[in-house]
């Protein structure tokens, strides 16, 4: 949101995860990417936490040309 700072406590899997989707990674890529590294990654957590704390604000598609 607009104006507003938000602060939360990430793990470095986290991080990874964010860092490789800012970078342009699709998020399978990402999770793969983080998975290899960070094993005991909690994919189902970070992922609602993103969602609940704004992190992840939409959901691109690529159409097919």
């Amino acid at each position: 949101p607009q104006y507003e700072v938000l602060i939360c406590q990430a793990d470095t899997a986290l991080l990874m995860l964010i860092a490789e989707i800012s970078a342009g990674a699709d998020l399978a890529r990402a999770i793969e990417d983080t998975m290899q590294i960070h094993a005991d990654f909690n994919l189902t957590s970070a992922l609602a936490m993103g969602f609940s704390k704004g992190f992840f604000t939409d959901i691109y598609y690529p159409h097919d040309s």
